[in-house]
């Protein structure tokens, strides 16, 4: 879960910090807060998986985080250039929350 929302917030941030703000807002102020109403289903394959929590749920790694979220950070940010008008929603939406 960790890895997912360091993903998905350095892409979002990076595609900010590229594109500049958005029509008629202030200059960037920092990282978006995302995962709030985020679902995403991840599927990640390890040799000797090591589980943690009280029932065992939990993918434990500091290799499985750093994977998700480099392929997560390069998936969106991929998107996010080919969708600018998405893009531009999803900025706008994050000031808002922010």
């Amino acid at each position: 879960m960790a890895g997912l929302h360091d993903g998905v917030a350095a892409a979002i941030d990076a595609c900010a910090r590229a594109r500049g703000p958005a029509r008629g807002q202030d200059p960037w102020p920092g990282p978006l807060p995302t995962g709030e109403g985020l679902t995403a289903v991840v599927s990640v394959k390890v040799d000797r998986p090591r589980l943690h929590g009280p029932t065992r749920g939990e993918l434990a790694g500091a290799a499985v985080r750093a994977g998700v979220e480099a392929a997560v950070r390069e998936g969106l940010s991929t998107w996010l250039e080919e969708h600018p008008e998405q893009a531009d929603a999803i900025r706008r939406t994050g000031r808002r929350a922010g």
